[in-house]
């Protein structure tokens, strides 16, 4: 039904399909027209909103950065948190995207074929909430971390590719 709403232009709409662990791909956004979004702008994500796949690969999740800010998600479970004082959101999005809390999801998943997470389960999780220091410090290490292992990923490729063309050169 939202189909007709899309757009070339205009406010992302952010699918359970868009969201990675602890990331958001941007290459293949639809986007809703000013009118759809703006009758519906009571749904709109913001700046640290937490998205989780609800439908598919359930329990993942990642954070509405500022480049999102004000995008739609009809399809997702959206966490606002009130008081960036007292929880982080890069330290939950980490907690969501923990084995632990993954395994809980798929453990409430309902439905024949794809698996899906409901809300009222979502809300009965139990999370460890540290004191605000650690959260930062916690977040902070995991996404260094993260960041290290996207480099070498991307160099571990380009090696790959660089070897593959050494062998294409050296059996002509």
């Amino acid at each position: 039904s939202m189909t007709k709403h899309y757009a070339e232009l205009g406010t992302p709409l952010i699918r359970n399909s868009d969201i990675l662990q602890n990331k958001i791909k941007k290459d293949k956004l639809i986007y809703l027209n000013r009118e759809f979004d703006e009758d519906n702008k009571g749904r709109r994500l913001l700046l640290n909103d937490i998205v989780t796949v609800h439908t598919g690969d359930i329990g993942v999740s990642a954070v509405i950065e500022s480049d999102l800010d004000g995008c739609q998600g009809f399809a997702t479970l959206n966490t606002r948190i009130k008081n960036q004082d007292v929880i982080c959101s890069a330290y939950l999005c980490w907690y969501y995207n923990s084995v632990k809390n993954i395994r809980y999801a798929i453990s409430m998943a309902t439905g024949d074929g794809r698996s899906n997470y409901n809300l009222k389960d979502f809300n009965k999780a139990i999370i460890p909430i540290p004191n605000i220091e650690e959260q930062q410090k916690i977040s902070n290490f995991l996404s260094s971390l993260s960041i290290k292992i996207e480099f070498v990923s991307t160099q571990i490729e380009k090696t790959k590719a660089f070897k593959k063309g050494l062998l294409q050169q050296m059996f002509v």
